[in-house]
């Protein structure tokens, strides 16, 4: 019998036919992070369930999971590297910032929480508010302020030119094109890139609609390209203008100083962000004396008079007013650790999440449920060895967040014997700023593997699951201490240092090895000297109809693309995880 097997009525197979070999993400769809068609490349399968162990295995050879279905990427084709990222939680570093940033919280959840916070467009609460407006007036948002207005204007005015160029060179099939929608993207350029500050995927979405009827993208750009560029000087001489050799972006660099703002940038709205700053001028005895009143009332409203109370140890160990297993209390807020069920209220917070956050249509209930409500693996409640009162529930499951009963945020989490495996959080957008949800659910998180490892010592990663660097929304991940990253070349974990998040931040990572030269790669990976092909003919067995057939027995039109497939997941999950998968339908 093989290792992971039929027993219970086939629970454990894999569908052969489910499995697919390194696809992109398809000629009509952009990468959400960079903008580039056809771009991301990756193998995959469906599972209706696996062992913990092979998840685990899994998720330490770069696979990801959304739903039933794994994938791998092929990092040497994909544009937008993804890296499994994770954290031994003894080996965790609690920052300065992260420390402040959830002594507030911890703080604002034990003081004058409002409770009508579901309202929409509704502040979230007077006291969280009155310390955003302190640290407004002490100047410290203002840069940023200004900073988001000038990327805003810039983009809206980069659009704008844009549109025009459809309209001008690239509306009508005179023109030789059936179909230009509006639907292109302007993206900031992350890093520190030289080329440009901002880029628009325009051309390839051009080419795209109108693939039947040019000969290739190459030559759109060819003939189009001066008459686009000059279109684009004459109308606009704050940037310099230029096309991507390869990926066939339009390049827009600000001229002098790229931080002065645009020309056209909206007075109105530079003379009100000005106006909500403290004025430097003011004398001491007037205004600001004023300010600082005010400032020293609301602390005392939320601390009291001799006691400053820490809601983080001295070594960073979080206080709770309450922890078990499957709850946790602090102050008005409550976390409870739940069957992933459906539930429209959470669901309802992921819809205006989607919206507000990533500006993307929400996933509609029946995938919602299909994403974060199945079960990948059979959950298990494992009985602590030194303490019989203490369980560790594994399986996939909601962290519930309930502020004075009301759902604020939900973490959607897979917990195995050895790993918590955070997929992914969503909350009430009207929250964003004033709680920082994002920073201080990671923290509790943190903190839960923490305690419950003392109790189950092989319970000890806690794993953000996916970084992708130079990607604003998972840029915050990098900030936790101290972090390993997988190097897609080796299959090793190596250590996220300083100099190694500068590197993946400056270097669009052509090259996907992260581990130092004379790092070989796993034997589990080294097919040099093996025909794979030949291999899967001699060795592998399907589970079909009750019995195991090999590649041979299967109907002669199938078994050249079943081989392809097998030998491409073969490579990407390597021999010890591949052999112990059983293969059916």
């Amino acid at each position: 019998m093989l290792p992971n097997q039929v027993e219970n009525q086939n629970r454990y197979i894999i569908d052969v036919r489910r499995v697919h070999q390194e696809v992109s993400n398809g000629q009509n769809t952009a990468c959400k992070y960079c903008g580039l068609y056809d771009s991301k490349y990756h193998c995959g399968f469906e599972a209706n369930l696996l062992l913990p162990e092979i998840y685990i295995e899994l998720s330490n050879k770069g696979f990801f999971r959304s739903g039933k279905y794994f994938w791998k990427q092929n990092p040497y084709l994909s544009c937008c590297k993804e890296y499994a990222i994770r954290m031994d939680v003894l080996q965790f570093q609690i920052s300065h910032h992260q420390r402040k940033t959830f002594q507030k919280f911890a703080s604002a959840m034990h003081n004058q929480i409002k409770p009508q916070i579901s309202q929409i467009n509704k502040e979230a609460d007077d006291s969280i508010q009155s310390q955003q407006n302190q640290d407004n007036l002490s100047g410290n948002e203002h840069p940023n302020q200004i900073e988001n207005l000038m990327q805003n204007q810039q983009i809206n005015q980069i659009k704008e030119l844009l549109k025009q160029i459809v309209l001008k060179l690239f509306v009508g099939e005179d023109q030789g094109f059936k179909k230009v929608e509006y639907n292109f993207k302007v993206f900031k350029t992350q890093g520190k890139s030289k080329e440009s500050d901002y880029y628009s995927n325009l051309l390839q979405l051009i080419y795209i609609q109108n693939k039947d009827t040019l000969e290739s993208i190459d030559k759109l750009v060819e003939k189009y390209q001066n008459q686009l560029l000059t279109f684009l000087q004459n109308e606009c001489s704050e940037y310099d203008y230029s096309i991507h050799p390869n990926k066939k972006l339009i390049l827009f660099k600000l001229k002098n100083n790229k931080n002065e703002q645009p020309n056209n940038i909206n007075k109105e709205n530079k003379q009100h962000i000005q106006n909500t700053q403290p004025n430097k001028k003011l004398n001491e005895s007037g205004q600001q004396k004023q300010m600082k009143q005010g400032k020293d009332k609301d602390k005392a409203n939320l601390i009291p008079k001799n006691e400053v109370q820490k809601y983080v140890q001295e070594d960073g160990s979080l206080v709770f007013d309450e922890f078990t297993p499957k709850y946790i209390k602090i102050g008005d807020l409550e976390i409870f650790l739940e069957e992933n069920t459906f539930d429209n209220e959470i669901y309802q917070i992921h819809c205006d999440y989607f919206k507000s956050v990533h500006q993307r249509e929400p996933q509609s209930a029946q995938k919602f449920i299909n994403d974060k409500c199945i079960q990948i693996i059979e959950p298990q409640i494992i009985q602590s060895k030194t303490n019989p009162n203490i369980h560790l529930y594994t399986g996939t499951y909601f962290f519930k967040y309930k502020l004075k009963g009301e759902i604020i945020a939900a973490s959607h989490v897979d917990i195995l014997p050895e790993m918590f495996m955070s997929q992914y959080f969503f909350y009430k957008p009207e929250l964003k700023q004033s709680l920082k949800l994002g920073i201080n659910s990671a923290l509790i998180e943190i903190e839960y593997v923490k305690r419950m490892q003392k109790y189950f010592p092989q319970f000890l990663y806690f794993n953000f699951v996916q970084f992708i660097p130079r990607t604003t929304k998972m840029n915050y991940k990098a900030d936790f201490q101290k972090q390993q990253i997988l190097c897609l070349e080796t299959c090793k974990w190596v250590d996220l240092t300083l100099d190694m998040k500068k590197y993946l931040y400056e270097n669009p990572a052509d090259n996907p090895r992260l581990a130092s030269k004379v790092e070989s790669i796993q034997e589990d990976h080294d097919f040099s000297d093996m025909n794979i092909e030949e291999y899967l003919y001699q060795n592998f067995l399907m589970y079909i109809n009750g019995k195991y057939l090999m590649i041979q027995d299967l109907i002669p039109e199938s078994q050249p693309q079943i081989i392809i497939n097998l030998a491409c997941l073969l490579q990407a999950m390597g021999k010890k995880i591949f052999n112990s998968l059983t293969f059916g339908y």
